[in-house]
């Protein structure tokens, strides 16, 4: 998929699921728990970690995850997240814990590495 096709894809993404949770109740407060977990990431970035996959319980990019001696599993697909910096906007490719291996004395205890 190309840079514009996973940038279409992730607005597309995003204006589903914010439809979605503008009209009923119970999916905004369903958002919000889940969104309660990811207080790094902005409004934009969390809705569409949402809308791709509820299950997830710790996301970071390839880099991230890297950088504490984890690897993302060949194979994984990627959660789109659209990162608007400075009037730049950019997608991010995250991985949930779940789709990496390696060093787990570097994860928190509440993280779950099994499959979502």
């Amino acid at each position: 998929m190309s840079y514009k096709e996973s940038l279409k894809f992730a607005k597309e993404i995003y204006d589903t699921q914010l439809d979605k949770i503008r009209q009923n109740s119970i999916e905004w407060k369903q958002y919000l728990d889940f969104a309660s977990n990811f207080y790094k990431y902005s409004f934009a970035e969390t809705l569409l970690i949402y809308a791709q996959n509820p299950n997830v319980t710790a996301c970071a990019t390839i880099e991230q995850w890297n950088s504490i001696d984890r690897m993302v599993k060949r194979g994984e697909k990627s959660i789109k997240a659209i990162s608007d910096d400075e009037n730049d906007i950019k997608i991010k490719y995250i991985f949930d814990v779940s789709q990496t291996w390696g060093n787990n004395k570097t994860l928190p205890k509440k993280w779950s590495i099994e499959p979502c």
